[in-house]
């Protein structure tokens, strides 16, 4: 038996859900799917109305759930909202998005 293969590297069949999965085994059969337990990340987003014709911006409170995804044997990280659709990152999108938000960040903290 060969010890050096990495275990995550092994085929695994698209039904069986990983260890992060609270769905269970009884997923739809026609379109596997796995998703992990959901964190709440509260937010406060810009929010546009119209006063007297114009734009005006509002801060406004949003929830946002993060969590993982897998469907067609990707995993994304998700982050869905009531307010729309989700959007699904791949790890590697999730990572430079993290990145790109550091480094505004490090501009705000300057400022």
């Amino acid at each position: 038996m060969d010890t050096s293969t990495n275990p995550r590297d092994l085929p695994r069949d698209p039904r069986a859900c990983p260890p992060w999965c609270v769905l269970g085994d009884a997923s739809d059969a026609d379109v596997p799917a796995h998703l992990s337990a959901m964190v709440p990340v509260p937010l406060v987003v810009r929010a546009v109305d119209l006063v007297d014709g114009l734009p005006h911006s509002v801060p406004s409170a949003l929830s946002c759930w993060v969590g993982l995804l897998e469907t067609d044997g990707e995993t994304y990280l998700t982050c869905a909202t009531e307010e729309g659709p989700a959007i699904d990152l791949t790890p590697e999108s999730a990572r430079r998005l993290i990145e790109a938000l550091r480094l505004y960040l490090r501009v705000l903290d300057d400022v």
